[in-house]
């Protein structure tokens, strides 16, 4: 085998390896980190709390964090859970990469079933009939330390997704359909 075969190897593997005096070189294989995407939530209504959650390693999502956070985001008034896309998780991520900060997300609401819609149909001014919180890909946040006025400019240099402003209510709705912005 000659040394250049047997770095291959090495490399292949993940090893570090040492050949025999005579044939005098040593290979040190440095494996890469893993890189790891976490996100935290604070449901403000429910008080719960999840901190520091890996939910993507080395580009796959991890089932077991999808778990915590879809039951975290579920309709508090029914208590009805769905699958939330997965590509939400993603875009928060990288919204609080951009604004660099690690603060918990604030969620003031996530999934919501077709009853607890049409509820806030009819007492709340603004809500839509096919709303993206039905689907599971959308989410109403702020952050501690930040200006809503800056999770939402931030969120349109990204071209998120929906982006509806609401400084009155504060918060932000961020969900995972085709670009678009409102204020409420």
């Amino acid at each position: 085998m000659n040394r250049r075969d047997f770095i291959k190897g090495a490399v292949a593997i993940g090893t570090t390896a040492i050949i025999s005096p005579s044939e005098a070189f040593a290979v040190n294989v440095i494996t890469p980190s893993k890189y790891q995407k976490k996100l935290s939530f604070y449901n403000i209504h429910t008080q719960e709390h999840i901190q520091n959650i890996v939910f993507e390693e080395n580009g796959i999502i991890l089932q077991d964090s999808m778990e915590l956070f879809n039951n975290l985001l579920r309709d508090r008034r029914t208590n009805e859970i769905v699958e939330i896309d997965s590509e939400l998780y993603l875009k928060l991520f990288e919204l609080q990469k951009t604004l660099r900060t690690k603060s918990d997300i604030n969620v003031i609401s996530g999934f919501r079933s077709d009853k607890t819609n049409e509820m806030l149909r009819k007492t709340t001014k603004g809500v839509a009939k096919r709303s993206y919180h039905t689907k599971g890909q959308a989410i109403d946040i702020n952050m501690n330390n930040r200006k809503l006025s800056e999770i939402r400019k931030v969120s349109y240099k990204m071209r998120f997704g929906g982006i509806g402003y609401y400084p009155k209510s504060q918060f932000v709705h961020l969900d995972t359909g085709r670009f678009r912005t409102w204020r409420g």
